[in-house]
């Protein structure tokens, strides 16, 4: 404005100076009469265009804040979305937890082998909802520090072009506000389904894929990976700091309904070993092994302790395998079980002991007066050993002999039945309990002997 009206005082001046170059008075005031009209026209152009400029400055100022306020409108209207999803989300991942946990206590109920794994289910659960709680969080945060930058560059555009740019930033800011909440709803949903679901295919693996039958046990091959849970029936001495691996160790028979299960040095602390009484449920890692045909699970490289499942016991009842003596398949399948033989006849041993075939040949006769003759045991398999070496004994059934040992690491000297064995005679008639080793053939390690 202040331009026009310096262009107008030009006008006026120059007005007056061709007037006052004039010698005639006629001429001058007709020049006055001529130009005032002009004059007055360009004073009033000026006013307009002044009145112009203040309405458009006006107009440009009303824009500016309009599309300010609108700016700061959809900041407020994405942030308060934010918050809505963001309490959604809690409310669910409240509900799922709240879920969880129901379905853990109906469990309870029907095992407690179930309450475990449904408990370990819901903690996986919860730590993921928490996860997917962080990253909604996170989600929302960075909304909003794109809403405040949004809102940064509609007001610096708003400022440049005022008509153009608040039409824009209003349309802009619906689109935002409409997609990023779409995004994090469908990434929420996505999160949480793909997260539940991996959650529930590791828990699901860990609870029962990992852990086989002993039908699966007995299929695996050699040298395969094993996972097993089984019942605690006897155990060896602790190995302390067995140099092989390193750590305490200890073997130990095991059952179940279905089977028998031999661990051979496999990793158990001093704490642990003293727990392991009779019918304890225990969880094994290790490989399926074999030697001198003994199928026995053994330590693997991760050398993973035995560990102990608090909830049921289970106490082997012994199987009567006297009426397959001498069928080794037959036999075989009873392997590392608690087994009995009953109305057996204790023989003379001697040495490297008497070979079946021999003894098949040998008449009544001739076997009682070697019996008579003879020794009822040995320490050791050759009679080299001395007291707390293992007892080998034989006992026949039917005509045939068989060879029977009282493992001192399992049955010491201080046990009654390795005081029983010593105290045997030739041609004692007894009933055996024990656990159905296997080396190069069918040999029991006995923990009981009744003579009749």
């Amino acid at each position: 404005m202040k331009r026009f009206r310096v262009a107008a005082a030009a006008l006026l001046v120059t007005a007056l100076a061709l007037t006052g170059c004039s010698s005639n008075k006629k001429e001058t005031e007709a020049v006055k009469e001529t130009q005032a009209p002009a004059a007055e026209a360009a004073s009033e152009a000026v006013s307009e265009a002044a009145a112009a400029v203040e309405t458009a400055q006006t107009e440009a100022a009303a824009a500016v804040s309009e599309a300010l306020t609108e700016a700061a409108e959809a900041v407020d209207t994405a942030q308060t979305e934010a918050a809505e999803v963001v309490e959604a989300a809690q409310t669910e991942a409240a509900e799922a937890v709240e879920a969880v946990m129901t379905e853990a206590e109906e469990a309870a109920s029907e095992a407690a082998e179930a309450v475990e794994s449904v408990m370990t289910e819901a903690e996986a659960v919860v730590e993921t909802e928490a996860a997917v709680a962080e990253t909604e969080a996170a989600v929302v945060e960075t909304e909003a520090a794109v809403a405040e930058t949004e809102a940064a560059v509609v007001e610096t555009e708003a400022e440049a072009v005022v008509e153009t740019e608040a039409a824009v930033v209003e349309t802009e800011a619906e689109v935002a506000v409409e997609t990023e909440a779409e995004a994090a709803v469908e990434t929420e949903a996505e999160v949480a389904v793909e997260t539940e679901a991996e959650v529930t295919a590791e828990t699901e693996a860990e609870v029962a894929g990992d852990v086989m039958s002993y039908a699966d046990y007995t299929a695996a091959e050699v040298d395969d990976p094993v996972v097993i849970e089984t019942y605690v029936q006897a155990k060896q001495a602790l190995y302390e700091n067995n140099p092989d691996l390193g750590c305490d160790t200890a073997s130990i028979y095991t059952q179940d309904e279905d089977g028998g299960y031999f661990l051979y040095n496999i990793p158990v602390s001093a704490d642990v070993y003293e727990k392991l009484e009779e019918g304890t449920k225990i969880r094994v890692s290790g490989y399926k092994g074999e030697w001198a045909g003994e199928v026995e699970v053994m330590a693997d490289d991760d050398l993973t302790e035995v560990e102990i499942i608090d909830g049921d016991e289970y106490v082997a009842e012994p199987v009567d395998v006297t009426d397959v003596l001498g069928d080794d398949e037959a036999i075989a399948e009873f392997m590392n079980q608690k087994v009995s033989f009953t109305d057996m006849t204790v023989e003379m041993i001697e040495g490297d002991g008497v070979d079946e075939t021999e003894a098949e040949a040998a008449t009544e006769a001739e076997a009682a007066t070697e019996a008579e003759a003879g020794n009822a045991f040995l320490y050791g398999w050759d009679g080299s050993g001395t007291e707390g070496a293992d007892l080998y004994f034989n006992a026949s059934k039917d005509g045939k002999w068989y060879t029977f040992v009282v493992e001192s690491y399992l049955c010491g000297p201080e046990t009654d039945v390795y005081k029983a064995v010593k105290e045997l005679k030739a041609g004692d008639k007894i009933d055996m309990e024990g656990f159905l080793y296997w080396y190069e053939g069918m040999q029991p390690h006995i923990t009981s002997v009744t003579v009749k």
